[in-house]
């Protein structure tokens, strides 16, 4: 079992996450919504991985957020969520991956169980 933090904005969503992710054997720690959160929580919780939609509330986006929690020596495994093309990204500093949304359950199953 992997503990998770999902960071997205559009409640729905965040909630169609938590449920795919814990029906199938996952716990999901919370859900937040900006990076300042994300950051604390991160901090607090160091989970397995770190769901993170890279368009995302208040000052910072996801991969300014993301930046920051290694900053700060988490660890967790970031899975970036966007519906915009990221192939300019790299992030040779951290362990991560893309998913495009709307995500399908396999190809986050498969990062989760491997």
């Amino acid at each position: 079992m992997k503990n998770l933090l999902i960071v997205e904005d559009e409640t729905i969503i965040a909630r169609d996450y938590k449920v795919m992710i814990e029906h199938n054997g996952h716990h999901v720690i919370k859900i937040v919504n900006n990076g300042k959160d994300a950051i604390e929580v991160a901090i607090e919780s160091n989970p397995d991985f770190i769901l993170m939609d890279i368009n995302i509330k208040g000052k910072m986006n996801g991969i300014e957020a993301a930046e920051e929690i290694y900053k700060k020596q988490i660890k967790s495994k970031i899975i970036f969520i966007t519906a915009y093309d990221v192939t300019n990204y790299v992030f040779p500093e951290f362990k991560h991956y893309f998913l495009n949304k709307p995500i399908l359950k396999n190809n986050l199953l498969n990062i989760l169980n491997n």
